[in-house]
């Protein structure tokens, strides 16, 4: 069983871009897992906002 994929992979941040290019993922790779990646919710399109929404679910 496979996880989900997250959503927003169509627009990555450029720490993400970073750290994808710090692990050699392909671009083929990224852009197969982007076409398969739900849309984000609204109010989530924000990384500080999605920072504090993944935090709050951690404890």
């Amino acid at each position: 069983m496979e996880p989900p994929v997250p959503a927003g992979l169509d627009e990555l941040p450029r720490s993400l871009i970073a750290m994808a290019e710090f692990y050699e993922l392909s671009d083929g790779l990224l852009e197969a897992a982007a076409e398969c990646s739900p849309v984000l919710p609204k109010g989530l399109d924000d990384i500080g906002t999605r920072t504090k929404v993944w935090a709050a679910g951690q404890s």
